[in-house]
Protein backbone atom coordinates (compact mmCIF):
# COMPACT_ATOMS: atom_id res chain seq x y z
CA UNK A 1 0.00 0.00 0.00
CA UNK A 2 1.30 3.46 -0.91
CA UNK A 3 0.91 5.40 2.34
CA UNK A 4 1.97 8.68 0.72
CA UNK A 5 -0.85 8.56 -1.80
CA UNK A 6 -3.29 7.48 0.89
CA UNK A 7 -2.46 10.43 3.14
CA UNK A 8 -2.50 12.93 0.30
CA UNK A 9 -5.80 11.59 -1.04
CA UNK A 10 -7.43 11.62 2.39
CA UNK A 11 -5.52 14.44 4.04
CA UNK A 12 -8.45 16.81 4.50
CA UNK A 13 -10.73 14.06 5.77
CA UNK A 14 -8.13 13.04 8.36
CA UNK A 15 -7.49 16.66 9.31
CA UNK A 16 -11.21 17.37 9.66
CA UNK A 17 -11.68 14.33 11.91
CA UNK A 18 -8.75 15.21 14.16
CA UNK A 19 -10.10 18.72 14.70
CA UNK A 20 -13.14 17.24 16.41
CA UNK A 21 -10.99 15.80 19.20
CA UNK A 22 -9.03 18.15 21.51
CA UNK A 23 -6.39 15.51 22.31
CA UNK A 24 -5.25 15.32 18.66
CA UNK A 25 -3.31 18.60 18.76
CA UNK A 26 0.06 17.10 17.85
CA UNK A 27 -1.43 15.21 14.93
CA UNK A 28 -3.26 18.36 13.82
CA UNK A 29 0.03 20.27 13.67
CA UNK A 30 1.67 17.62 11.50
CA UNK A 31 -1.24 17.51 9.08
CA UNK A 32 -1.58 21.29 8.99
CA UNK A 33 2.13 21.52 8.17
CA UNK A 34 1.58 19.35 5.09
CA UNK A 35 -1.50 21.34 4.08
CA UNK A 36 0.31 24.67 4.34
CA UNK A 37 3.45 23.41 2.65
CA UNK A 38 1.67 21.90 -0.35
CA UNK A 39 -1.37 24.09 -1.10
CA UNK A 40 -1.44 23.14 -4.79
CA UNK A 41 -1.98 19.49 -3.93
CA UNK A 42 -4.97 20.46 -1.82
CA UNK A 43 -6.31 22.99 -4.32
CA UNK A 44 -6.24 20.40 -7.09
CA UNK A 45 -7.65 17.54 -5.00
CA UNK A 46 -10.88 15.66 -5.61
CA UNK A 47 -12.20 16.88 -2.25
CA UNK A 48 -11.54 20.58 -2.94
CA UNK A 49 -15.20 21.56 -2.83
CA UNK A 50 -15.51 19.93 0.61
CA UNK A 51 -12.68 21.99 2.11
CA UNK A 52 -13.44 23.89 5.31
CA UNK A 53 -13.02 27.62 4.89
CA UNK A 54 -9.93 27.92 7.08
CA UNK A 55 -7.99 25.46 4.90
CA UNK A 56 -9.09 27.26 1.76
CA UNK A 57 -7.96 30.60 3.21
CA UNK A 58 -4.62 29.08 4.13
CA UNK A 59 -4.13 28.00 0.52
CA UNK A 60 -5.10 31.42 -0.84
CA UNK A 61 -2.64 33.19 1.45
CA UNK A 62 0.20 31.04 0.20
CA UNK A 63 2.48 32.42 -2.53
CA UNK A 64 3.30 28.85 -3.55
CA UNK A 65 -0.20 28.12 -4.79
CA UNK A 66 0.79 27.15 -8.32
CA UNK A 67 -2.25 28.18 -10.33
CA UNK A 68 -3.05 31.10 -12.56
CA UNK A 69 -5.10 33.64 -10.66
CA UNK A 70 -8.07 33.32 -12.99
CA UNK A 71 -8.15 29.57 -12.30
CA UNK A 72 -7.98 30.28 -8.58
CA UNK A 73 -10.88 32.71 -8.86
CA UNK A 74 -13.01 30.25 -10.83
CA UNK A 75 -12.36 27.41 -8.38
CA UNK A 76 -13.05 29.60 -5.35
CA UNK A 77 -16.22 30.83 -7.03
CA UNK A 78 -17.34 27.26 -7.64
CA UNK A 79 -16.42 26.33 -4.07
CA UNK A 80 -18.74 29.08 -2.82
CA UNK A 81 -21.55 28.00 -5.15
CA UNK A 82 -21.18 24.40 -3.92
CA UNK A 83 -21.77 25.60 -0.34
CA UNK A 84 -25.16 27.05 -1.30
CA UNK A 85 -28.36 25.01 -0.96
CA UNK A 86 -29.68 26.16 -4.34
CA UNK A 87 -27.91 24.57 -7.30
CA UNK A 88 -26.72 27.34 -9.59
CA UNK A 89 -24.63 27.56 -12.73
CA UNK A 90 -22.31 30.53 -13.13
CA UNK A 91 -22.76 30.28 -16.89
CA UNK A 92 -26.50 30.85 -16.58
CA UNK A 93 -26.63 34.20 -14.86
CA UNK A 94 -30.25 34.71 -15.89
CA UNK A 95 -31.23 32.13 -13.26
CA UNK A 96 -29.58 34.08 -10.45
CA UNK A 97 -31.59 36.19 -8.04
CA UNK A 98 -30.46 39.01 -5.76
CA UNK A 99 -30.67 36.66 -2.79
CA UNK A 100 -28.25 34.27 -4.49
CA UNK A 101 -25.63 36.99 -4.92
CA UNK A 102 -26.06 38.08 -1.31
CA UNK A 103 -25.62 34.52 -0.08
CA UNK A 104 -22.57 33.94 -2.26
CA UNK A 105 -21.08 37.22 -1.06
CA UNK A 106 -21.45 36.02 2.53
CA UNK A 107 -19.84 32.68 1.69
CA UNK A 108 -16.84 34.26 -0.04
CA UNK A 109 -16.35 37.49 1.91
CA UNK A 110 -13.08 36.24 3.45
CA UNK A 111 -11.82 34.55 0.29
CA UNK A 112 -12.33 37.57 -1.98
CA UNK A 113 -9.93 39.60 0.15
CA UNK A 114 -7.19 37.11 -0.80
CA UNK A 115 -7.80 36.89 -4.55
CA UNK A 116 -5.07 38.74 -6.46
CA UNK A 117 -7.31 40.24 -9.11
CA UNK A 118 -4.51 42.43 -10.46
CA UNK A 119 -2.83 39.27 -11.79
CA UNK A 120 -5.87 38.38 -13.89
CA UNK A 121 -5.68 39.40 -17.53
CA UNK A 122 -8.16 42.02 -18.67
CA UNK A 123 -10.08 39.70 -21.01
CA UNK A 124 -10.46 37.10 -18.26
CA UNK A 125 -11.44 39.79 -15.78
CA UNK A 126 -14.17 40.97 -18.14
CA UNK A 127 -15.41 37.45 -18.84
CA UNK A 128 -15.27 35.78 -15.41
CA UNK A 129 -15.08 38.50 -12.77
CA UNK A 130 -17.31 41.37 -13.86
CA UNK A 131 -20.47 39.17 -13.94
CA UNK A 132 -19.95 38.68 -10.20
CA UNK A 133 -19.36 42.32 -9.38
CA UNK A 134 -22.25 42.30 -6.82
CA UNK A 135 -20.27 40.01 -4.49
CA UNK A 136 -17.03 42.02 -4.67
CA UNK A 137 -16.63 44.99 -2.30
CA UNK A 138 -16.79 48.30 -4.16
CA UNK A 139 -13.36 49.43 -3.00
CA UNK A 140 -11.70 46.29 -4.33
CA UNK A 141 -13.63 46.29 -7.58
CA UNK A 142 -12.96 49.97 -8.28
CA UNK A 143 -9.24 49.54 -7.60
CA UNK A 144 -9.04 46.57 -9.96
CA UNK A 145 -10.93 48.37 -12.72
CA UNK A 146 -8.61 51.34 -12.29
CA UNK A 147 -5.62 49.03 -12.52
CA UNK A 148 -6.83 47.46 -15.77
CA UNK A 149 -7.61 50.85 -17.29
CA UNK A 150 -4.49 52.71 -16.20
CA UNK A 151 -1.96 49.99 -15.27
CA UNK A 152 -1.37 51.92 -12.09
CA UNK A 153 0.44 49.85 -9.48
CA UNK A 154 -1.80 48.84 -6.60
CA UNK A 155 -0.68 49.03 -3.00
CA UNK A 156 -2.03 45.83 -1.50
CA UNK A 157 -0.73 43.59 1.30
CA UNK A 158 -0.18 40.58 -0.97
CA UNK A 159 1.36 41.68 -4.23
CA UNK A 160 3.62 38.71 -4.94
CA UNK A 161 2.91 37.06 -8.24
CA UNK A 162 2.00 33.42 -7.99
CA UNK A 163 4.20 31.33 -10.24
CA UNK A 164 2.18 28.57 -11.91
CA UNK A 165 3.56 25.23 -13.00
CA UNK A 166 6.31 25.08 -10.38
CA UNK A 167 5.40 21.55 -9.41
CA UNK A 168 6.13 20.40 -5.90
CA UNK A 169 8.70 17.68 -5.45
CA UNK A 170 7.14 14.25 -4.97
CA UNK A 171 10.19 13.23 -2.98
CA UNK A 172 9.70 16.16 -0.63
CA UNK A 173 6.04 15.28 -0.17
CA UNK A 174 6.94 11.65 0.49
CA UNK A 175 9.42 12.85 3.10
CA UNK A 176 6.78 14.88 4.93
CA UNK A 177 4.30 12.01 4.86
CA UNK A 178 6.97 9.57 6.03
CA UNK A 179 7.70 11.82 9.00
CA UNK A 180 4.02 11.81 9.86
CA UNK A 181 3.80 8.03 9.55
CA UNK A 182 6.85 7.53 11.75
CA UNK A 183 5.29 9.81 14.33
CA UNK A 184 2.05 7.80 14.28
CA UNK A 185 3.98 4.55 14.73
CA UNK A 186 6.31 5.88 17.42
CA UNK A 187 6.16 5.23 21.15
CA UNK A 188 5.88 8.98 21.66
CA UNK A 189 2.54 9.02 19.87
CA UNK A 190 1.23 6.01 21.81
CA UNK A 191 2.62 7.37 25.06
CA UNK A 192 0.90 10.69 24.49
CA UNK A 193 -2.53 9.15 24.09
CA UNK A 194 -1.88 6.69 26.93
CA UNK A 195 -1.01 9.55 29.29
CA UNK A 196 -4.06 11.55 28.23
CA UNK A 197 -6.25 8.49 28.66
CA UNK A 198 -4.88 7.64 32.08
CA UNK A 199 -5.13 11.25 33.17
CA UNK A 200 -8.89 11.21 32.69
CA UNK A 201 -10.00 7.60 33.27
CA UNK A 202 -7.28 5.71 35.12
CA UNK A 203 -9.51 4.63 38.02
CA UNK A 204 -12.19 3.40 35.62
CA UNK A 205 -9.58 1.52 33.63
CA UNK A 206 -8.17 -0.19 36.76
CA UNK A 207 -11.64 -1.18 37.93
CA UNK A 208 -12.41 -2.64 34.54
CA UNK A 209 -9.16 -4.63 34.47
CA UNK A 210 -9.80 -5.92 38.00
CA UNK A 211 -13.34 -6.94 37.10
CA UNK A 212 -12.08 -8.63 33.94
CA UNK A 213 -9.31 -10.46 35.81
CA UNK A 214 -11.67 -11.77 38.51
CA UNK A 215 -14.16 -13.02 35.95
CA UNK A 216 -11.44 -14.72 33.91
CA UNK A 217 -10.07 -16.30 37.11
CA UNK A 218 -13.44 -17.74 38.15
CA UNK A 219 -14.15 -18.86 34.61
CA UNK A 220 -10.79 -20.64 34.48
CA UNK A 221 -11.52 -22.43 37.78
CA UNK A 222 -14.94 -23.50 36.51
CA UNK A 223 -13.49 -24.81 33.24
CA UNK A 224 -10.72 -26.63 35.13
CA UNK A 225 -13.26 -28.25 37.47
CA UNK A 226 -15.42 -29.34 34.54
CA UNK A 227 -12.39 -30.85 32.80
CA UNK A 228 -11.42 -32.76 35.97
CA UNK A 229 -14.94 -34.14 36.32
CA UNK A 230 -15.02 -35.13 32.65
CA UNK A 231 -11.64 -36.87 32.76
CA UNK A 232 -12.53 -38.58 36.06
CA UNK A 233 -15.75 -39.90 34.52
CA UNK A 234 -13.89 -41.12 31.45
CA UNK A 235 -11.18 -42.82 33.53
CA UNK A 236 -13.78 -44.42 35.82
CA UNK A 237 -15.76 -45.69 32.83
CA UNK A 238 -12.62 -47.06 31.18
CA UNK A 239 -11.55 -48.72 34.44
CA UNK A 240 -14.97 -50.37 34.81
CA UNK A 241 -14.91 -51.57 31.21
CA UNK A 242 -11.41 -53.00 31.56
CA UNK A 243 -12.42 -54.71 34.82
CA UNK A 244 -15.43 -56.32 33.17
CA UNK A 245 -13.30 -57.43 30.23
CA UNK A 246 -10.74 -59.04 32.56
CA UNK A 247 -13.48 -60.82 34.53
CA UNK A 248 -15.03 -62.03 31.29
CA UNK A 249 -11.72 -63.39 30.02
CA UNK A 250 -11.10 -65.13 33.37
CA UNK A 251 -14.49 -66.88 33.20
CA UNK A 252 -13.81 -67.94 29.60
CA UNK A 253 -10.44 -69.43 30.57
CA UNK A 254 -12.01 -71.43 33.39
CA UNK A 255 -14.75 -72.73 31.12
CA UNK A 256 -12.20 -73.77 28.53
CA UNK A 257 -10.13 -75.63 31.15
CA UNK A 258 -13.14 -77.62 32.36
Amino acid sequence: MNYSNFFLDNLINIYYITRQFPHFQILQKHIKMIVEKYPSQIFDSHYFFELPEDILLSCLENDDLNFYEIDIWNRVLKWGIEQMPRKLNKRKMEDWMIEDFLELEEKLKNCIQLIRFHHIQSKDFYKDVIPFQPIIPDTIFNDIVKFHLTNEVLVIPFCNVRRPNLHESDASIDNQVSLLLRFLESDKYLGYFWSRFCEKKLHVYIKFLLFLFINIFYLSIAIFAILIIMWSSIIFAMHASIRKFIDYMTIEDRSFSI
